[in-house]
């Protein structure tokens, strides 16, 4: 017996085994998903995991400056490491990925000691942890401040050095 809701009479019944077969014929109100559907519903699940272990990891911390502080430390520290990268040389996509485990290791590390210094309900713990934030927040600052300015007076010489090889050349 079929329900009329899900299927339509001209429908054959899907508990009959099809002839060709031999397996059972799927209802109207359950297509079939391609490959790309479920990768699509694995992809999602994995961020939504992510999200939520990251999501829980920030709030547990105690008010919304600690929030603050390590959220700016943390831009701080990865914008200070893209910079180093980009100030040495430039890195391929592939080794980005094959070095970035051991790039951001220190990086990781730091922020996982900030984190227990901010989530911490000793006094001393959650002041030395402010006090850290503020340093990494300041020196990775000056870092990028130094890095744009001397990067700008390079690309102003060679500028300068083109303008004047072109007034020679006139």
């Amino acid at each position: 017996m079929r329900s009329e809701l899900f299927c339509r009479p001209s429908d054959p019944d899907p508990c009959q085994p099809r002839s060709f077969s031999g397996g059972y014929q799927r209802t109207m109100h359950q297509p079939q998903s391609s490959w790309a559907d479920k990768v699509f519903v694995i992809i999602r699940y994995i961020h939504a995991v992510c999200f939520h272990i990251v999501q829980k990891y920030v709030h547990s911390l105690r008010n919304m400056s600690a929030i603050g502080f390590f959220t700016s430390a943390a831009f701080a520290l990865i914008s200070h490491k893209i910079i180093f990268i980009a100030l040495q040389s430039p890195i391929s996509i592939s080794g980005v990925i094959f070095t970035s485990p051991c790039l951001f290791l220190f990086d990781i590390i730091t922020l996982l000691i900030l984190h227990a210094g901010f989530s911490s309900w000793k006094r001393i713990y959650h002041i030395t942890a402010y006090f850290c934030a503020i340093i990494i927040i300041i020196l990775c600052s000056a870092f990028a401040s130094l890095y744009i300015t001397a990067n700008t007076e390079l690309q102003w010489e060679r500028s300068f050095e083109v303008l004047s090889l072109i007034a020679v050349l006139v």
